[in-house]
Parts: structure tokens; C-alpha cells; sequence
């Protein structure tokens, strides 16, 4: 007892000594002072003695340690881990220090140093396998999937040695399932834990409920459902055996299952809801489908989003349309700001032809909103080639797969609408040859010809290549240019312009054109139009005089087309007006016109045959047309102060659309002429063929002539053929 009271008292004479020692105070002395210190807890005193020996040695081992552990003691940890990064820098076979440093660096403060957290926890467990640490060590790399592999070995070899720690295992359990590369593992595992404790449920159920999310395992989800069930009644083990069921296409077991959840839980309306949705994909048992999805909405009045789809459950059958109509209206009418809503509606509103124009404004509002919407332009392309509008069909089909091309019906009706639509460049060829008292004029013209359709609601044509004529002893060749353009801004309305050059010609009569506007159908509409064309009543009229002081006759015009229906009469009015110029004479005024009228009289699958007759009459202010022998010169043309015809004609039509059409028209004419030349009543006649024929899906060709023969005194022959190739 006394030799312990005065190793104690050494001890703290030793500690309190001041540290103001002598220059020659040791190292040792300082070390001996900072374990005094550390052992009667003056932690203050024993950081500076360990302080004073780390700078006289900052080799020394033990001064290092030590103060680490006197900034511990003293609860300045943020030191102490510098301290201990120092320390373990030098000496790394101290495991007991190392796994301290690792325990702090772990905190969660010190998130950012977790890497040297399981760095010092290796160090430790090189020098120590201590399980409890290797344990911390899987605890800290399992926080993380990139090391989540090294965790999970971890894990392996602790559950080696301590197979039967519960709580062990479960860790490795969720590991296991936190990455889906060891789903299986993590089956099997719970798979070995459930078969271990057969009389538990809940164990069945993880693992039943892990095999149904695996593609492929369904029967072996429904085996663990059931042997969960046969433990323990359970509404939701009945929904996931029911689900697994679906999956594996059992859909008849599945439906008893969802019935089987129904009944232990009758008032959970998400369990019924997934029972409806099932049983309607289910034929013959949409009813029970509907039945379930009115029990739901009873208690869910106010889901839009259920209502929605009770409304398209209740579309899947003709009996249902009518009712699945009138609730997306409701449903318009109070989400009108609702896409789902208004492409449901949209969608029930284009299944047929008596509602698609409904449709058109539904799909309309969406693409207003969403100029991207693929649904909404497919949508549009079928309503509005259901009601007439190709035009507008075609550009929302071309839309609609730009975006998505993997459209297999919408493709089927872009081709449809597209067919005769196609670009096609060819080669064409006229022929003419008139007499008309006793002046002739023979022409042909050739070249290339192609079209485009540039948009779904515009098409250009043009013509180029040369053309030659003779007549009255004389000739001339020159080239010929012609474009022409039609606009469609709707379907009730048509814009035409052209423009064409004839190099025979000279000065401002070598341009020619037309502009029309058209509304309206054939049978039935009026247009306005102007046009400026050359006469080819002589060669002097078309091509002008030797001197240039004659011919070079050019009509320009202005008038109307109407067109009715009377009864089954079909019938066209076309006033005209305006004046005829020349090479230097003066303008010659014109007023004229016809009218047509035509009556079907029979029909069979591809043919039609009609009456048809044509009335035409001209007034000119002055005769220009002299004949040959005459001792005045004259422009050259026909241009009596009245002229009255009547043609009476046979129309046969006959074609195939799209694929050939043939036409032939001829009768009798009838003239009166005044205060011109061959003044009189004359009796003629005219007809006209025209065939046309698409060869396969690359080329078309045509042919087509006229003849018309009146009196003695005038004959007109003409003629066309064309061939072309479709890209």
C-alpha cells in the first residue's frame, strides 16, 4: 500500500510538472509525462506533452498514437481523425486503430470520406478478422451499387461463418433485391428461407410475389401464392395469384382468383376495378365487365378518368356506341381542356362515316394544341377522306407518319389517296390541220411534259419542247414553253393559272394565259375566269402577216361558268366578252358564249351513255376574216357580227378509275352565219375519242382525236398522244 502511494504521487508530481523544461528535456520525458496525464484524465496536459514529443520525433509511434487518442479523449474527433490519417499513414498494423478511424469516417457527417472509411476498414481486417467489423465494412459498401458486389461477398463470408444469424441474413436478403443482376440469387435465398419455415405465409408471399415480377416464372409464383393461401386466407395473395395467373394466360383461373379477392374484400373498389379491367378484355364477358365498373363508379362518381374508361369499355360493343358517346360528351363538356378526353371522344366520333365530320372539329382543337400530335393528324387523314376532302386527307396523313411511320392502315390509306396523284414526267405530241375557205393551216408541236404535286392542295405542269406550222404557202418553226398550276384551298374551291409561250409567234401575241377561280362541283357551281389564247384559224391569224402588219389574232377574254342540276338535266352556262387583238389593226370587240345541257340516258358497272347539246353563239364588232383570193388583206380569222351553232352528240363514257377511261362523242352540227363569208345555214358534224390507260404502277399513256366537218367550206382535224412514267 505505501509503494502504490507513492507511485501515485509520482505520477502526479510527474503531470503537473511545468512543460517550460530545460532545453535538454527528452523525448521520453514528454511521452511519460502524456501517459501520466492520460491516466488520472488531464487530456488537455497529455495533448500537449504528446504534442512536445511528436515534434522532437514525428516518427515516433507512440507519440503519434498517443495523441490521437488524447484528441479523442478530449472530444476534439475532428483532430483526432487527422491525426489518425497521419498515424495509419506510417503504421498500418494497428487494426484496433484503424477500425476506429473507419467507425468515425462512417458517420454520416463525414459521407464524403466513405472511401477512406472502407480503405481503413481493409487495413484493419488485414491485420484482424473481426466479424463485427468485416460487418460495419458490408454495411458501408452496401450503401452504394457500385460496390455493392464487394458488399455481398462480405456478406457471403460472414453468413459462412454464422449461418444461422437471422438477422445477418436479412441484411444480405435486401442487398440482394436492392439490384435486379441478383433478383434470382435473392429468390433462391428466400426461396431456401420460406421452405425452412413452412408454416409462415409471409415468406411465401415475398418470394411468390418476387417470382411473378420475373418474366418466365409465373407458374412458379402461382405455386407459392397457393401454398400462401392454403396457409392463411388473404385477399391481396389472392390478387397477386390472380395476377400471375393473367400473365401466364390462365385468364379462366385468373378470373375465379380475382373473384375469390372480391369476396374477402367487397368493399375495396381498386380490387374490383383490376376484376373489370380483366374481364373485359374477356369475350362474352364485357357485361360482368360493365356491371363491375358501374359498382366502382357508384362510390366513385366524380374519377373522370374511370368514367373515361368505362365509356370505352362500353364502345367495344355496337349496343354500347350510343352510351359511350353521350358520356364523353358529358365528359367534354366538363374537362374541355382534357387531351385523354377529347381524343376518347374524338376517336368514338370517327368510327363512322355519319359522326366523322364531328370528329374533324375534336381532332382539329388537338392539333391546334399539339401540332405534333400523331393521333390527332391519323385522325384527320381518315375523317376527312370519309367525307370527300382528299386533299386535306393527304396532308394529314403525311403528318401523321413523318412522326410515326409504323402506321400500317394509315399507310394502306396514304397509299389510296395518293394513287393518280403521283409526280409523272413523259413526252407529248399535237397534231392539227383546218381549211377554212380555202386558207389552211397545219401544225405539230412536240416535247417533254411532266408534273408535281407540290403540296396535297397545289400541282404544277410543264410543258417545254418545239413546234412548227404551215399554211398559205408559208412556214415557221419555234420553240414552245407552257406552266400550268391548280390550287385546291378546299374542296369547294379551285385556282387555276397558266402561262405559255409559242415561239412561232412575235411580240407580246406570243404569251398566252388563263386565270380561273372555281367553286363548286361539276355538276353543280359557277367560276369567273380570263384568258387571253391564239386564234388558229389560218396561218396568218396565228403566225401574222409576211409584212407583220396583219394576223397575230390573240383573244382576251373574261367570263363566268354556271353550272346546275334540272331534274337529271345537267347544264352549263359560259358567257364570255372582251376583244380580239392583232399585229397593228385595231382591237376587235367580242361578245359570246356557250351553253350545254346533258341527259343520261343509260348506265352499266363502268359505262354511261348520254344526249348531249351544245349552243354556241359570237358577235364581233367587225369581219376580219377575208378569203383566200381576196384583194384586202385581213387578220385572218373568223369573226362574223353573228354566228349561232348547235351540236347535238352521243356521249359514251366508259372507265375503270384510275386504271383507264374512254370517251367518245359525235352527232350532228348545225350554223347560222351573217355579215362574213359563207354566209348561210351549214350542216356538219364533229366527233371526238379520247383514251387514257395507266400500264402498271410506272406509266400511262393517252390518245386522243378530233374531227369536225361543216358545209363544204370548213374542216378541222386534230390530234394528241402522250406516254409518261410515274416516280
Amino acid at each position: 500500500m505505501p509503494a502504490r502511494l507513492a507511485a501515485a504521487a509520482a505520477t502526479l508530481l510527474l503531470a503537473a510538472a511545468p512543460l517550460t523544461a530545460s532545453a535538454g528535456v527528452s523525448e521520453q520525458w514528454y511521452l511519460l509525462r502524456g501517459r501520466s496525464n492520460m491516466k488520472i484524465q488531464n487530456y488537455r496536459a497529455a495533448i500537449e506533452a504528446f504534442q512536445k514529443a511528436y515534434e522532437l520525433d514525428p516518427a515516433s509511434r507512440e507519440a503519434s498514437r498517443g495523441l490521437a487518442l488524447a484528441y479523442e479523449k478530449n472530444g476534439e474527433t475532428d483532430r483526432a481523425i487527422a491525426q489518425l490519417d497521419r498515424y495509419l499513414a506510417r503504421f498500418d498494423d494497428d487494426p484496433e486503430l484503424a477500425f476506429k478511424q473507419a467507425r468515425w469516417l462512417g458517420w454520416s457527417r463525414y459521407g464524403y470520406r466513405r472511401g477512406d472509411a472502407i480503405r481503413y476498414y481493409r487495413m484493419g481486417l488485414a491485420r484482424q478478422d473481426d466479424p463485427a467489423r468485416r460487418r460495419e465494412l458490408a454495411r458501408l459498401l452496401g450503401r452504394d451499387r457500385a460496390t455493392l458486389d464487394e458488399a455481398l461477398a462480405a456478406y457471403r463470408t460472414l453468413l459462412a461463418a454464422a449461418p444461422g444469424d437471422a438477422a445477418l441474413r436479412a441484411e444480405y436478403q435486401k442487398l440482394l433485391l436492392w439490384d435486379p443482376r441478383h433478383r434470382p440469387e435473392a429468390i433462391a435465398e428466400l426461396g431456401r428461407d420460406a421452405d425452412a419455415h413452412p408454416e409462415d405465409p409471409a415468406r411465401e408471399l415475398r418470394v411468390a410475389r418476387l417470382l411473378a415480377e420475373e418474366p418466365g416464372r409465373e407458374v412458379e409464383a402461382v405455386d407459392r401464392f397457393r401454398r400462401a393461401l392454403a396457409l392463411r386466407e388473404d385477399a391481396r395473395a389472392e390478387l397477386g395469384l390472380a395476377r400471375a395467373l393473367a400473365r401466364a394466360h390462365r385468364r379462366g383461373e385468373a378470373l375465379d382468383a380475382y373473384a375469390r379477392a372480391v369476396e374477402l374484400e367487397p368493399r375495396d373498389a381498386s380490387l374490383r376495378l383490376e376484376r373489370a379491367r380483366v374481364l373485359a378484355g374477356e369475350r362474352g364477358r364485357r357485361a360482368e365487365a360493365l356491371a363491375e365498373y358501374r359498382r366502382v363508379l357508384e362510390g366513385r362518381p366524380g374519377d373522370k378518368a374511370l368514367r373515361l374508361e368505362y365509356a370505352r369499355l362500353l364502345a367495344a360493343d355496337e349496343g354500347g356506341r350510343e352510351a359511350a358517346l353521350a358520356e364523353t360528351r358529358r365528359l367534354a363538356a366538363e374537362e374541355p381542356q382534357s387531351r385523354e378526353v377529347r381524343l376518347t371522344y374524338a376517336r368514338l366520333l370517327g368510327a363512322r362515316r355519319e359522326t366523322s365530320e364531328a370528329a374533324i372539329v375534336q381532332y382539329e382543337r388537338e392539333a391546334s394544341a399539339r401540332p405534333e400530335s400523331v393521333e390527332a393528324h391519323a385522325g384527320l387523314a381518315r375523317a376527312y377522306a370519309w367525307n370527300g376532302d382528299p386533299d386535306r386527307a393527304l396532308w394529314h396523313a403525311d403528318r401523321a407518319l413523318a412522326r410515326d411511320p409504323e402506321q400500317p392502315d394509315l399507310t394502306r390509306l396514304r397509299a389510296e389517296l395518293g394513287r393518280g396523284r403521283e409526280s409523272w414526267l413523259g413526252g407529248a405530241a399535237r397534231a392539227l390541220s383546218s381549211q377554212a375557205g380555202g386558207k389552211e393551216l397545219a401544225g405539230v408541236q412536240g416535247g417533254l411534259r411532266g408534273s408535281r404535286e407540290l403540296t396535297p392542295f397545289a400541282r404544277a405542269t410543264l410543258e417545254g419542247g418545239g413546234e412548227s406550222y404551215a399554211g398559205e404557202g408559208r412556214s415557221a418553226a419555234g420553240s414552245r414553253f407552257a406552266l400550268a398550276m391548280e390550287g385546291r384551298p378546299s374542296t369547294e374551291a379551285r385556282l387555276e393559272g397558266a402561262i405559255a409561250y409559242d415561239g412561232v409567234r412575235a411580240g407580246a401575241a406570243a404569251v398566252t394565259g388563263r386565270v380561273a377561280f372555281a367553286r363548286g362541283s361539276a355538276a353543280e357551281g359557277f367560276g369567273l375566269f380570263a384568258e387571253r389564247r391564239a386564234r388558229l384559224d389560218s396561218f396568218t391569224a396565228f403566225a401574222g402577216a409576211p409584212t407583220g402588219l396583219w394576223g397575230l389574232a390573240t383573244e382576251n377574254v373574261a367570263g363566268a361558268s354556271v353550272a346546275f342540276l334540272a331534274g337529271s338535266l345537267q347544264v352549263e352556262l359560259r358567257p364570255e366578252a372582251g376583244a380580239v387583238t392583232h399585229a397593228r389593226s385595231p382591237a376587235n370587240g367580242y361578245l359570246g358564249g356557250t351553253a350545254t345541257a346533258a341527259l343520261p340516258l343509260a348506265a352499266g358497272g363502268s359505262w354511261r351513255l348520254a344526249a348531249a347539246l351544245e349552243a354556241r353563239g359570237a358577235h364581233y364588232g367587225e369581219d376580219r376574216s377575208a378569203v383566200a383570193g381576196d384583194a384586202l388583206p385581213s387578220d385572218g380569222y373568223f369573226s362574223p357580227s353573228l354566228f349561232l351553232g348547235e351540236t347535238a352528240r352521243a356521249v359514251l363514257v366508259a372507265e375503270a378509275p384510275l386504271r383507264w377511261r374512254f370517251e367518245l362523242a359525235l352527232g350532228p352540227a348545225l350554223q347560222l352565219v351573217q355579215g362574213a363569208p359563207g354566209e348561210g345555214v351549214h350542216l356538219g358534224g364533229d366527233a371526238r375519242l379520247a383514251l387514257w390507260w395507266r400500264a402498271g404502277d410506272r406509266l400511262w399513256w393517252s390518245v386522243a382525236a378530233s374531227g369536225e366537218q361543216v358545209g363544204a367550206s370548213y374542216t378541222r382535224i386534230g390530234g394528241e398522244a402522250a406516254l409518261a412514267a410515274y416516280f
